[in-house]
Order: structure tokens, then sequence, then C-alpha cells
């Protein structure tokens, strides 16, 4: 992004006190002036150097010492969206917590250089004209919470470093013109709630590792070209439009009796198909130390429970919602906390 060769500085009416004493400040107010006309194209912010940076749209000054800490514009509050770019200046902000530009009429690519703002837990640029291949420099945010980039016009494949972020509680990409596969190493994002991939051109299979994510509450995959099959775990997760992508579910295997060593994990779960019965069945040589701490949990057709024994086995008790309607049950048993046994990186499909 070019820049005027002599952008202004702030001063001390901007900065409330002598650059020497607010150098990082001062650092940040005149970054934040020397991208301006950059970002508004032919719209204005109010930044300007005989204004108060606290008064200036959008932007938060907190901490000792005083950084910038909080861009947040968003188009739909205000009468004209910025139309201009992301200047690559942007990375200089490296106090940077939360950068929220959702909503506005920008275009032109991410630049790599917001991979240097490692303070950032918060970062949405949807809803824009954005383009390009989304940057691998992302996966360098260790810190970041919240990744919304719905909406925009990205291409290419979803970056393998995404699977870095493992404080990510939200990711949604909905909207766009990501193509290539899903990588199986977003399967380490184990405190996502929203994963959103829906309306792309995103081909292959669902990962299994995506069985990882116990945490999610909404999952979007809709609107693309997946094939394969969904893992277990992922039939739990409460919003989600795995009828409308069109993708069967994965079969899982079918025991009456399973001895210690011999069920398998899928992710933080065990699964199992239980032929319709009346009578309790006894998973023999399955103790709560294998899975660390068990609770009861109805089965996926809501007609079950499973609970920990007093003697430490797991029972279940299969009920047929209709006399003899049903052939079999699938039972999920959460594990919870930490297992004695090693989930395997290559869950089983």
């Amino acid at each position: 992004t070019r820049l005027p060769s002599n952008p202004p500085t702030c001063t001390t009416t901007t900065l409330g006190g002598t650059r020497a004493a607010n150098a990082q400040l001062a650092a940040d107010c005149d970054t934040l002036l020397s991208i301006e006309s950059t970002l508004v194209g032919t719209n204005a912010l109010n930044w300007a150097p005989g204004r108060a940076l606290t008064s200036w749209e959008g932007v938060t000054v907190e901490g000792t010492p005083k950084r910038v800490t909080q861009i947040v514009i968003h188009g739909g509050k205000r009468s004209s969206k910025l139309n201009g770019r992301l200047a690559t200046q942007l990375g200089n902000l490296t106090g940077l917590k939360r950068l929220d530009l959702n909503d506005h009429s920008l275009t032109g690519v991410i630049p790599t250089q917001l991979g240097k703002l490692t303070a950032l837990a918060y970062l949405d640029l949807a809803d824009n004209a954005l383009t390009g291949a989304m940057p691998t420099q992302l996966g360098k945010l260790a810190k970041l919470e919240y990744l919304w980039l719905y909406g925009t016009s990205l291409t290419g494949a979803l970056p393998t470093q995404l699977g870095d972020l493992t404080k990510l509680t939200v990711l949604s990409f909905n909207r766009g013109r990501l193509s290539g596969s899903i990588p199986s190493q977003l399967g380490y994002l184990t405190k996502l709630t929203i994963l959103g991939l829906a309306s792309n051109r995103l081909s292959g299979s669902i990962p299994a590792e995506l069985g990882r994510l116990t945490a999610l509450t909404e999952l979007k995959l809709s609107g693309n070209t997946l094939t394969g099959c969904v893992h277990p775990p992922l039939w739990l997760v409460t919003m989600h439009d795995l009828s409308d992508a069109g993708i069967p579910y994965c079969s899982v295997p079918a025991s009456t009796a399973l001895s210690a060593g011999t069920y398998q994990f899928f992710g933080s779960s065990v699964v199992f198909d239980i032929p319709e019965t009346d009578h309790f069945i006894i998973f023999s040589g399955m103790v709560a130390s294998d899975f660390g701490m068990l609770y009861c949990l109805d089965d996926i057709n809501d007609d079950a429970r499973i609970c920990l024994s007093g003697d430490g086995s797991i029972r279940h008790r299969h009920i047929p919602t209709v006399s003899g309607s049903d052939s079999s049950s699938t039972l999920v048993i959460d594990r919870i906390g930490n297992s004695a046994r090693t989930v395997p990186d290559q869950l089983i499909p």
C-alpha cells in the first residue's frame, strides 16, 4: 500500500501528553494517521492530529504504557462504509487486541503483516469484498479467540496453520470462495464452539480429526461438494446443517460385549451400535480410569441411558421407543477430563 511521503504526525494535543512520555502510543497514533486515507477510500474518518486520539472513531486506548488496543468500526452503524484497503502498516499496531471492520466495502488482500499482531484476540473482517488467499501468517496469532471472515471473496485453500490457533472459539468462513479440502489440523482447535465453512467451494471428505471438537455447538458445512461421511462425535452438535450437506453418518463398530482394550476412541468419545435388547449389557473391563470422569448421557436416539455401575463397569439399558420397532441404537459415551489411555492422533473412521 502506497502511503503519503510525508504523513502527518500526532501532537501533544492528540496524545494528551508529550511524545517522549508516550513513545509507543505516539508510534501507534502515527501509524493510524498514515493509513487513514488508504482505509477510508472515498469516505472519511475523524482521525486528525488536532483531535484527541481518545475521541477518534472506533479507536480504544488502554494500558500502561498506553497503546491502541482496539479498532472497532462497523459499517452497518455508519452513514457511509469504508471502501478502501487494508494497509500493510496495520501490522505495526502490536498492542492491538481487537480489529473489527465488519460490513464495509473494503477491497484487496488481507496483508500478511497482520501475522505480527500477536496480542490480537478478535479479528472480524467479515462482509467485505476482500480477495486473494488467506495468509498463512494468521496462524501466528496465538492469542486469537474469534476469527470472522464470512461473506468475503477470499479464494484458495484453508491454511493448515489455522490448526495452531488453539485458543479459537469461533472460526467462521461461511459464504466465501474457498476451495480445496478441510485441513485435518482443524481438529486441534478443541475450544471451538462455532465452525462455519458453508457455501464455499470445498471438496473432499470431512476429516475424522474434527471428532475432537467436542465443544462445538454450531457446525455449518452445506453448500460445498464434500464427500465421505460425518464422524460420530459431530452427530451431537446442537446446531448443524449436516442434512443439508447431504453427507451420511459414518458406520460404527457393532458389539454387545467389549472387553478392555477392544473398544475404540473417536476423538473424545466412544461410539457403539447396540443391538435391540431389554436388559442391561455390561461392557466388561471398561472402567472409570479408562475415561477420566463419565456421566450419564442419552443415546443418539433418545431411548437409552449410559451410566457407571457401582463396580465400575459401564451398563447400558436399551428401551425401544416403540416395542419391536428399533433394531439397534447408537450409543455415544463422552470422555471427560484426562484419560489413562492415549487417544490416537489418527482417529478411526
